[in-house]
């Protein structure tokens, strides 16, 4: 949700706890009270939608970031026996080719990781799986760094799932504010104006409540240029 979207939420609910407040004032004029029914229904399937909006995101990005520690784990394990495989045979170019540590490996953001793994898997490949064993990786540690490195690279596109749903979801929070605002327009403020006489005290109340307190953000005034 938008900062003015809150704000016009906002708005409302202040306007149905004064008709709460009120119920005599509100039966003075049915049709008022249909729409205040009405607009309480889109408030709270509004409010029922904004936790949905953020849960979409965060599940995605929790799992993400365990999946992220798993393989980086599994690869500096790998990365340190193929050291030291290439170590008790002096192989100097393998060495070189898995000279990953600690803080570089946590340091690389998805794509990075995915890259250094699939270096260091291409080496494990070439190297014998029962001396990669007395270096302390078994054959299943090197399948389970293999699965979860292809889950991990599948799970790029998440970010494009995500995008629909909560392109959904905005675009029903925006149908439902359409529908506030075209009821608020057409009959709230319309019929209203007929409380300042019948209730003067509920009037200014629910005047007051409607009012949108929003306040855009200021742009930054330009640098001078000579």
């Amino acid at each position: 949700m938008t900062n003015y979207q809150n704000a016009v939420l906002s708005a409302y609910e202040k306007m149905l706890i004064e008709c709460d407040k009120a119920p005599a004032a509100v039966a003075k004029i049915p049709v008022f009270g249909k729409k205040i029914i009405r607009v309480r229904e889109l408030v709270t399937e509004i409010k029922s939608l904004i936790p949905q909006q953020e849960e979409i995101t965060t599940g995605i990005t929790t799992e993400k970031n365990a999946l992220l520690e798993d393989v980086a784990e599994l690869v500096l394990d790998i990365v340190g026996a193929v050291h030291a495989y290439a170590e008790e045979r002096k192989d100097i170019n393998l060495q070189e080719k898995v000279s990953y540590n600690r803080t570089q490996v946590h340091h690389e953001d998805q794509a990075g990781l995915i890259h250094i793994a699939d270096i260091v898997m291409a080496q494990v490949q070439k190297i014998p799986a029962a001396d990669l064993e007395e270096c302390g990786i078994a054959a299943d540690e090197v399948q389970e760094c293999t699965d979860k490195l292809a889950k991990l690279k599948t799970s790029v596109n998440d970010k494009n799932i995500v995008s629909i749903d909560q392109s959904n979801i905005t675009k029903r929070i925006g149908s439902l504010f359409g529908e506030l605002a075209d009821i608020r327009h057409n009959s709230l403020d319309k019929l209203i104006r007929q409380f300042e006489r019948k209730d003067p005290d509920f009037y200014f109340k629910f005047k007051a409540a409607s009012v949108i307190h929003y306040s855009p953000a200021k742009k930054a005034a330009p640098t001078p240029t000579a």
